[in-house]
């Protein structure tokens, strides 16, 4: 089973990329199942509609489905964006729509400033690093979402602007409290391979990291590229897979209808 569950159509602000050519891509990329998870960031005042029409990127799921019918499984997937901003609006998406699966990430750390979006020149970056990591705790330990995605999300951005590299070893303990709750609550991670084809050149999370997470317990991984254009479908798949088994992990998480399989090495 080989698969990629974090990819983003033209359905997601940051995207001009339409899913036929997202699933095309990844039939051409040997991939059997794909998650679509479009951006969903919830900021506070704002209803969940703000960033993203849903009912026309689920429309256009469900059509897809039948065009990829026997070549490609596609799962109905979202990425969270700091659900704790916004909880009521996150709990109306969820029952209104029914996702299969659904990323939980960080992107914002107080509505006004995303990370992505915003210089990081002029933060401090074990400071930011910190801030962001409390965020994830308190997303992992009172909010819904399937698997935490890219961890050290802030890494590439101090790495792309300031040529930072951050130690691993400097948040352990942070990664310690957040993996605890993630296995007590029978979640998962994401291993996102878009910082292998960036500045950082590494996944997120690093390979220090994820052996963390195992040693802490932790058996759902996930692998997913993060593309936003069609050739970016899969990149890093098979790196991160072999991987994932020289850490000790068991096989890939897949996920269908809010329920983790784990598909063997």
């Amino acid at each position: 089973m080989k698969s990629d569950f974090h990819l983003h159509t033209n359905a997601s602000f940051d995207s001009m990329a339409p899913l036929e050519a997202m699933g095309e891509a990844a039939v051409e990329a040997g991939i059997d199942t794909i998650a679509v998870t479009d951006h969903l960031d919830f900021l506070p005042g704002y209803t969940f509609d703000w960033q993203t029409d849903f009912d026309a990127a689920y429309a256009a799921l469900e059509a897809a489905r039948a065009t990829f019918a026997g070549r490609l499984t596609l799962v109905r997937g979202v990425e969270f964006g700091q659900p704790q901003f916004n909880s009521a609006e996150a709990a109306r998406f969820t029952e209104l729509h029914r996702p299969g699966f659904i990323i939980g990430s960080i992107h914002y750390l107080d509505p006004s400033y995303d990370i992505g979006m915003s210089s990081v020149a002029s933060h401090e970056p074990c400071g930011l690093y910190r801030a962001y990591l409390r965020l994830v705790l308190e997303m992992v330990s009172d909010h819904d979402f399937d698997v935490l995605g890219h961890l050290t999300y802030p890494w590439r951005y101090f790495k792309r602007e300031l040529d930072y590299d951050f130690d691993e070893r400097d948040y352990r303990a942070e990664f310690d409290e957040i993996f605890d709750v993630i296995v007590q609550r029978g979640r998962g991670i994401e291993l996102n391979t878009s910082g292998w084809r960036q500045a950082l050149d590494d996944c997120l999370p690093n390979e220090a990291i994820l052996r963390r997470y195992r040693a802490r317990g932790g058996r759902i991984v996930t692998i997913g590229s993060d593309a936003h254009t069609p050739e970016n479908v899969g990149a890093g798949i098979d790196r991160a897979a072999a991987l994932l088994q020289a850490c000790g992990f068991e096989g890939v998480a897949t996920y269908e209808k809010r329920e983790a399989t784990i598909h063997a090495f």
